[in-house]
């Protein structure tokens, strides 16, 4: 397995698992070097979602609308390229 360096944070994770659901969307598992899991879902529609390893979750539309929710819940919304 590879070693891949998060570009926002500078973690270092592995990728795991990789698949496709019946969607046709692709995922990934990772663990990081501290042993944190998280996931990536790449969507056909041009989506993407990240479960990270701090427990935040990261949903980009892929055109141009992004929502970071905290792991205490705090919500902050992006519109616009």
């Amino acid at each position: 397995m590879s070693t891949n360096e998060n570009e926002n944070t500078g973690e270092r994770y592995i990728i795991t698992a990789t698949g496709t659901n019946a969607l046709g969307n692709r995922w990934d598992h990772r663990v990081s070097e501290h042993g944190a899991h998280g996931y990536h879902y790449s969507n056909q529609n041009g989506s993407s979602y990240y479960y990270n390893f701090d427990g935040s979750r990261y949903y980009n539309d892929g055109r141009g609308y992004s929502r970071l929710t905290s792991p205490e819940g705090k919500v902050t919304e992006t519109y616009g390229k």
